[in-house]
């Protein structure tokens, strides 16, 4: 286990370190710098702009920035956002709940009643509501979540009026109803795409098991349907499920970045964003760190649980 397990983590620091490397390089090809609509638009003297440069390193070559940025890290510095004046460690720890907060309520909400709605629809594959049911399921799954996130809005806080349409609170109230309300329809959207994602991995894989030796053996020996169902056939059919999630939660880390920006959710989504249009490279930087470390985590902790849901797979470890 201790082995397996050192193994995931070297596997885990090699993706991190590959992603933000790659996030460095490439924001910095883009044109442009920190400084360039701040200071050369507003009719700064060009002198004044190169002395900025300077002195945040961004006119030394890129292989020499990468090292600084690399010392800066082993020192708990993420470096300075231009955008924000501020710490970009400041700018995130004042960010990050906020995002977890919507991806958390998201992906919680999405993976029960994917579960449910999965493992009801393979039980009953055969029954007119099931397959109705998955054909909802799959055209969820098909719609985007921009477009996903038009209808919800036109429907919900254009027409009907009963929720709100952006930010995390009200002006001048800082209530958790108000926060709710404010909650349903960003982590509603989410939870759309994950409940029919899952529902429909679940729905295979709870047909595979009804006809299985193990279950017909629970039903002969007189134990409820009920108690079959959800104390054996899901406990040996959501282990394939389990094996979704590092997809999964790389289509809802950037499911999250876009849904930040449509309903105006002050989160780490949004904050990129904005700072890939100011080009500032520490907030992108440390942003894509944060996010590649929290999605590699939730990812070695599904595998755990997949070793967990599965004995053979448990007994191995």
């Amino acid at each position: 286990m201790l082995r397996v397990l050192t193994t995931r983590l070297l596997q885990a620091a090699i993706v991190v370190w590959l992603v933000v490397t790659a996030s460095f390089v490439l924001i910095r090809l883009a044109p442009g710098d920190p400084f360039f609509a701040s200071l050369e638009q507003a009719g700064v003297a060009s002198e004044d702009a190169s002395a900025m440069r300077e002195r945040f390193g961004y006119e030394r070559p890129i292989s020499e920035q990468y090292l600084r940025y690399l010392g800066g890290l082993t020192r708990g510095d993420l470096g300075w956002s231009h955008s924000r004046a501020r710490p970009v460690r400041d700018v995130i720890t004042a960010l990050l709940p906020n995002t977890l907060l919507l991806a958390g309520t998201a992906l919680s909400l999405g993976v029960l009643f994917g579960v449910l709605i999965g493992t009801w629809q393979g039980w009953y594959a055969e029954s007119r509501w099931s397959r109705y049911s998955d054909r909802v399921m799959l055209a969820l799954a098909s719609v985007p979540e921009f477009i996903l996130a038009l209808l919800l809005s036109m429907v919900f806080a254009l027409e009907f009026r009963v929720l709100p349409v952006s930010g995390m609170h009200s002006e001048g109230v800082t209530g958790f109803a108000d926060l709710l309300r404010h909650l349903v329809l960003p982590a509603g959207t989410l939870c759309l795409g994950v409940t029919a994602l899952l529902a429909r991995h679940q729905r295979s894989a709870t047909r595979g098991v009804r006809d299985a030796e193990f279950i017909r053996a629970a039903r002969a020996s007189g134990i409820s349907e009920r108690r079959i169902v959800w104390r054996h056939a899901l406990r040996n059919s959501i282990a394939p499920v389990l094996t979704v999630f590092g997809s999964l939660l790389g289509a809802l880390a950037s499911g999250t970045l876009l849904i930040e920006r449509i309903y105006d959710w002050p989160g780490m989504g949004r904050a990129m964003l904005e700072a890939v249009g100011q080009r500032d490279y520490p907030l992108v930087s440390g942003a894509v760190l944060v996010t590649s470390l929290v999605v590699v985590v939730a990812t070695l902790i599904s595998d755990l649980l997949v070793a967990w849901a599965n004995p053979r797979l448990r007994r191995s470890l």
